[in-house]
C-alpha cells in the first residue's frame, strides 16, 4: 500500500521514463511496456489513474475474486488500449508479442482448441483470443527460443523502432510543456540522443553495427563454425555458423539454418562478434580450412582473445555521461597486420585499425598499408592526453604466428614512431 497517492508529477513520470530508456537501450524487450505505460500516464494527463489505485478498487469491488486482479494483466490491458485508441495499431500488437513472449513459459494452445489448465495458460488463451491472433501467428510466438537469428533481429527492429518513435514523441512533448521543461534538461536529451546515435547511426561504412536485441538471454554462443568459401579470382566469403558444423558438412547436409552471417572481411566479421558479445572467452571455434587461405584455427582464436583484451565490449548504458556531453575521442587502439596475407611475406601489407571511442561506438578499417598507415595516424591524434602506445590496454599491435611475425609487428612500431609527432604518446623502436 503505497497511501494516499492522488497524482504523480509529469515531471517525475518524464524522469521515470528516461531511466527507462536508459535500460532500454541494452534490453528494449524488458524495458518497452514499462515505457509504454508512461508515455501512457503522460499522455493522459491528470486522467489517468495509478494502477495501484485501480488494483485496489477491483479487489474490494470483488473480494472472492482477488486472484483476478492480475495487476501485470491490467497495465497491459490499459497500454494497449491507449495505442489502440490512438490508431496505433502497429505499436499495439508489437507491445502484444512482447507481453507475451515474457509472460511464456511454455506453450499455449491455439484459440480453437480446449482451454489449459492453469492460470497463466487461461488467461494468455484469452488474451491472443481477444487479440485476434491466428492459430499460425500463436504457433509461430510459442516457438519464438527457436527462432533463428533473422527472425529474432526482426521483431528486434519492431521494438527497437518502437523504442525511436518513444523518445521522437518525448522530445516533442517536452516541447510542449514549459513545467518539465526545467525538469528534464538538454543535458538530460544530450545524454540519450548520443547513446541511441551510438547504436543507430551508420554513416561511417566502418562502423561496427550493434545488434538488434529484444533479450538479454543467449547472446553468447557456446559454439561457432568458422567456414571460408574460397573461388579463384574472386574474394574469400567467410561464413559464420551459430554451432559445430564440422561433421554435418562432412556429411554433406545442409546447414543453412545454422548461418549466423557472412562477409569478406574476416576481421571485421571477428570484430562484430566480440564487440556485440556474441563470441566470449569460453567460445568453442571451429573451422573447416581450405589450402587456398592462409588463416588457421590457431589465428581465429588468437585474434579473438586480443580483441577481448584490447576492446572489450561497452555496455551502452553504462557510458560515462560526461564524456557523452564531450565530443567523442578514440578510447583504445588494435592494430591487425596480414592477417589475410600470405605468411611468407616479411612486409605490412595490409592493415586493420580497430578501435572503440568514448561514446561507446566500434570502428574497423581494412586498407593497404599505403592508405592505412596514414589512417593509423590519423586515429591516434583523435585520442587524449594520456593514452599512451606503451599502454597495452589501450593500444596493440597483432600479427599472427609466422616466422615474420615480430618483423611486420617492429615495422609498424617504427613507421608510428618516426611519423608520429605526438611524441608523449610514441613508442620505442622495437619496444
Amino acid at each position: 500500500d503505497l497511501g494516499n497517492i492522488e497524482t504523480i508529477s509529469t515531471g517525475e513520470l518524464f524522469g521515470a521514463l528516461l531511466w527507462q530508456f536508459n535500460k532500454a537501450i541494452s534490453s528494449p524487450y524488458k524495458s518497452a511496456i514499462k515505457m509504454a505505460l508512461l508515455k501512457n500516464y503522460i499522455g493522459s494527463g491528470s486522467k489517468s489513474r495509478l494502477l495501484c489505485d485501480v488494483i485496489k478498487r477491483a479487489i474490494h469491488a470483488n473480494p472472492d475474486q482477488s486472484d483476478q486482479a492480475d495487476p501485470y494483466l491490467l497495465m497491459f490491458d490499459s497500454i494497449r488500449r491507449h495505442y489502440v485508441k490512438a490508431g496505433r495499431k502497429s505499436a499495439a500488437h508489437c507491445l502484444e508479442k512482447c507481453f507475451y513472449m515474457k509472460s511464456l513459459d511454455s506453450p499455449v494452445n491455439s484459440v480453437a482448441g480446449e482451454a489449459p489448465p492453469s492460470y497463466k495458460k487461461r488467461t494468455l488463451s484469452a488474451c491472443v483470443k481477444s487479440w485476434k491472433w491466428e492459430d499460425h501467428v500463436i504457433e509461430d510466438a510459442n516457438n519464438f527460443k527457436k527462432w533463428g537469428h533473422e527472425k529474432m533481429s526482426r521483431l528486434a527492429f519492431e521494438v527497437h523502432k518502437f523504442m525511436l518513435d518513444t523518445y521522437k514523441e518525448l522530445k516533442d512533448d517536452i516541447d510542449k510543456q514549459p513545467n518539465v521543461k526545467s525538469l528534464i534538461t538538454d543535458k538530460d536529451l544530450t545524454i540519450l540522443g548520443r547513446k541511441l546515435f551510438t547504436i543507430y547511426d551508420k554513416k561511417d561504412k566502418d562502423k561496427i553495427e550493434f545488434v538488434k536485441r529484444v533479450m538479454d538471454e543467449s547472446k553468447e554462443l557456446e559454439s561457432i563454425t568458422f567456414y571460408p568459401k574460397f573461388k579463384m579470382g574472386r574474394p574469400t566469403i567467410w561464413e559464420i555458423y551459430r554451432s559445430d558444423i564440422v561433421s554435418t558438412v562432412a556429411k554433406k547436409q545442409t546447414v543453412d539454418r545454422f548461418l549466423f552471417k557472412k562477409g569478406a572481411d574476416i576481421v571485421n566479421l571477428i570484430m562484430w562478434l566480440t564487440q556485440n558479445k556474441i563470441f566470449y572467452k569460453g567460445t568453442l571455434l571451429y573451422y573447416i580450412a581450405d589450402k587456398n587461405v592462409p588463416v588457421s584455427l590457431k589465428d581465429l582464436h588468437a585474434l579473438t582473445q586480443k580483441i577481448l583484451d584490447v576492446l572489450p565490449p561497452v555496455n551502452v548504458g553504462d557510458l560515462v555521461n560526461q564524456q557523452l556531453l564531450q565530443s567523442a575521442f578514440v578510447k583504445r587502439i588494435l592494430v591487425v597486420v596480414n592477417f589475410s596475407s600470405q605468411r611468407w611475406n616479411a612486409e605490412p601489407d595490409f592493415i586493420h585499425i580497430l578501435y572503440t571511442t568514448s561514446w561507446g561506438e566500434s570502428f574497423c578499417h581494412a586498407l593497404p598499408i599505403k592508405d592505412g598507415f596514414p589512417k593509423l595516424l590519423d586515429v591516434l591524434s583523435r585520442t587524449k592526453p594520456g593514452f599512451s602506445t606503451n599502454n597495452k590496454k589501450m593500444f596493440d599491435i597483432f600479427a599472427p604466428k609466422s616466422e615474420n611475425e615480430t618483423k611486420l609487428i617492429k615495422k609498424i612500431k617504427d613507421n608510428i614512431f618516426k611519423n608520429s609527432k605526438l611524441t608523449m604518446r610514441s613508442i620505442l623502436p622495437g619496444a
